[in-house]
């Protein structure tokens, strides 16, 4: 994939940049998941110039939004979900697009088939059928997401 940079001289000539849409994990954050002190000072930077600035990340809203507040972009707008749940700042649902039940069953019966470790997601919550080596891993990697423990039963009826 090739990468564009902005020029100093684009900028100059003109060019005026409105919107910086940041993936948080792998981008963003340290290995640690912290943000690194130069990329909040940039973040904070642009977003004090009049800059809208957004998280865009695979994480549910309730992982995003302290990462939000500690870059002084209070609680969004974000693109969370992988873009199937968009938020403004308010925390009024911009946009969603969410599985249909056929495709949440079939997903549901091949991870049982599989033997696979199965997350599932609302907008604000994360369930899971069985403590695993995953969800500890998960759990470590996304501290400040809530997590319920349910049934196949109770994932199937949401």
């Amino acid at each position: 994939m090739q990468r564009y940079r902005l020029r100093m001289s684009e900028l100059e000539a003109g060019a005026q940049i409105r919107l910086i849409a940041l993936d948080l994990d792998g981008t963003t954050l340290t290995s640690e998941r912290q943000i690194h002190p130069r990329n909040a000072e940039a973040i904070m930077r642009a977003s004090r110039s009049g800059i809208v600035v957004v998280l865009a990340s695979g994480r549910i809203r309730p992982s995003m939004s302290p990462f939000a507040r500690q870059l002084e972009l209070g609680d969004g707008p974000l693109i969370c979900s992988n873009g199937a749940h968009i938020v403004d700042s308010d925390g009024s649902t911009l946009a969603a697009s969410y599985l249909g039940a056929p495709e949440q069953s079939a997903i549901l019966d091949f991870a049982l088939r599989e033997d696979l470790h199965l997350n599932g997601y609302t907008t604000d919550r994360m369930f899971y059928l069985d403590d695993s080596a995953w969800l500890e891993l998960y759990r470590t990697r996304a501290r400040t997401i809530p997590t319920e423990k349910v049934s196949i039963e109770e994932l199937r009826a949401m």
